[in-house]
């Protein structure tokens, strides 16, 4: 069965008969309204049930651009919002997995899809019954545990300890505030500080998220907090979280050059641990870098200092031929693309 986003009351309850670990934020049908009202994707969830087993797989499925195909068909491709995604399932009988993924291939066949990405959640770790894809670990992320006894001594780096008294020595404050709470002059400083920071790492397209964008999150998901840290009344550094039942996700944020060496983000997130174990959550995923190793990863790492997980994307192509086909008219167009995006499977979308 395939849902929308009109199904909110269905997809719900579907949710909801997960398992309370899995009944995460990213998964949700307001999650993916988000991305329905911000872009021309629309927000769907297959859905398979065996008597008390599920199978529940939120995705946005995108129309292939007329320009890129060779007949009058019209083709889609699938793939997880932003963010961690792929199916959820409360049964590991290898027989029920193998029905919901044979009904879910036919319906892609029936729906013109013709390839599909997702970007596996390293906490839930869903890649392990998602068989049909191609699994790829491409990446690390950072999770913190949140029930770690002393996370202070045990969890952070002597590096983090010291840069966090250090923010405080500098007079730096930290606030959080529900998403649908937020003001409008602290949308505007969160906005700025993020497209500043998008500036200066030289990020792709896809990660300008505009100010529609962060309201509409704020307007719909319930469950999102801001968190700012001020230097003399002035916000310098922030992030915005999204909070599942037991795993609260740092999701996009930055920080103001100049306010770099008061560490401004280190006290920032030092807050966001305290209020999450405050409120029972039990993990903490801080994300990875742009690549194993780089400078962004080792910094979420000293607050997890044990808390390297694998994280794995995966692929399928539903129809090889149309996919070539896209994929070639693609290559023609843009020649100077084909390098930057090659390993890209809907690279098409750049």
């Amino acid at each position: 069965m395939l849902l929308t986003t009109n199904d909110k009351k269905q997809w719900d309850e579907a949710l909801l008969k997960l398992p309370t670990n899995l009944q995460d934020v990213y998964y949700s049908c307001d999650y993916y309204k988000i991305y329905e009202n911000t872009s021309d994707s629309k927000g769907m969830c297959f859905l398979y049930e065996e008597d008390s087993e599920i199978y529940l797989y939120p995705f946005l499925k995108t129309k292939i651009k007329e320009d890129y195909t060779f007949d009058s068909t019209i083709y889609f491709d699938i793939e997880g919002a932003y963010g961690y995604n792929g199916p959820l399932s409360n049964s590991d009988d290898e027989q029920f997995l193998k029905n919901a993924e044979s009904t879910f291939l036919e319906s892609c066949y029936m729906e013109n899809i013709i390839a599909e990405f997702t970007r596996f959640n390293p906490v839930l770790k869903n890649h392990n019954f998602a068989n049909y894809f191609t699994k790829i670990k491409v990446n690390k992320n950072i999770v913190l545990d949140l029930s770690i006894d002393d996370i202070w001594m045990n969890a952070y780096e002597q590096s983090t300890r010291k840069n966090i008294k250090k923010a405080e020595r500098n007079g730096l404050s930290t606030y959080s505030v529900l998403a649908k709470e937020i003001k409008d002059d602290e949308m505007v400083a969160f906005t700025n500080i993020y497209k500043d920071t998008m500036n200066r790492k030289n990020a792709s397209d896809n990660y300008y998220f505009s100010e529609t964008y962060f309201k509409e999150i704020s307007r719909i998901v319930n469950n999102a907090k801001f968190y700012f840290t001020k230097y003399e009344n002035k916000i310098v550094s922030c992030e915005l979280v999204l909070i599942g039942t037991e795993i609260v996700y740092s999701f996009l944020g930055g920080t103001l050059s100049d306010y770099f060496n008061l560490r401004a983000n280190d006290i920032l997130k030092h807050c966001i641990i305290n209020e999450s174990m405050q409120s029972g959550l039990k993990y903490y995923c801080l994300g990875g870098g742009t690549t194993i190793e780089d400078g962004i990863f080792k910094y979420k790492k000293c607050f997890a200092k044990n808390g390297i997980h694998d994280f794995y994307i995966g692929k399928k192509i539903h129809n090889q031929k149309v996919y070539d086909e896209v994929i070639n008219k693609w290559d023609i167009l843009f020649p100077d693309k084909v390098n930057v995006y090659k390993n890209y499977l809907l690279k098409y979308k750049n």
